[in-house]
């Protein structure tokens, strides 16, 4: 038999993940098919949660916050796709403390608070999480920071992004817009 008749019924996207899975890459969901074990993914509370907290990290401003720039749908990818279940379980945990910490500051639920409550009471345990170095804490902020800023509008809307940069200038004086740049 020749190789080529290996590869008979096989469509395009079957080979790319496969050929992704040679080389160790979990971006198409090809680990999670070739080794049977099921995805996690927040529960719909949580999942809220994160939307909420994701949305008061980085709102829109005049470029896409958290939620226009499909952070939520990207970590629930992450989540589903790529997530150990220790993982899952620490970053659930972590939104569950952070639902908790709102009832102990505000005496209700992050979600039933009014969104400039919400933004009071995320910066309070922001400070006391950061301070206290609290690991699921720094992963989830990471988390949401992370995916932003590698999603499309991250890049090039908030941060300034050059195709071809051109030649190198060791020191050039920050405009009044302030942005930083892309890589």
């Amino acid at each position: 038999m020749s190789r080529s008749a290996d590869l008979t019924g096989v469509d395009r996207r079957t080979l790319i993940q496969r050929a992704i899975l040679l080389v160790g890459g979990a971006i198409t969901g090809a680990p999670q098919a070739a080794t049977g074990k099921p995805g996690h993914s927040f529960s719909s509370t949580r999942r809220r949660l994160f939307d909420a907290y994701a949305d008061i990290l980085i709102p829109e401003t005049d470029t896409p916050g958290a939620i226009g720039a499909g952070v939520p749908a990207s970590v629930d990818a992450l989540m589903r796709n790529w997530a150990s279940e220790a993982t899952a379980t620490l970053l659930g945990a972590t939104l569950d403390a952070l639902d908790a910490a709102a009832r102990g500051i505000a005496g209700a639920d992050l979600l039933s608070l009014p969104a400039a409550k919400r933004i009071e009471v995320i910066r309070a345990l922001d400070a006391e999480r950061v301070g206290r170095r609290d690991p699921g804490y720094l992963r989830l902020k990471d988390l949401v920071l992370i995916t932003y800023y590698l999603s499309e509008p991250g890049a090039t809307q908030e941060l300034r992004y050059e195709l071809v940069p051109g030649v190198w200038e060791a020191s050039v004086p920050l405009g009044s817009d302030r942005r930083a740049w892309a890589v």
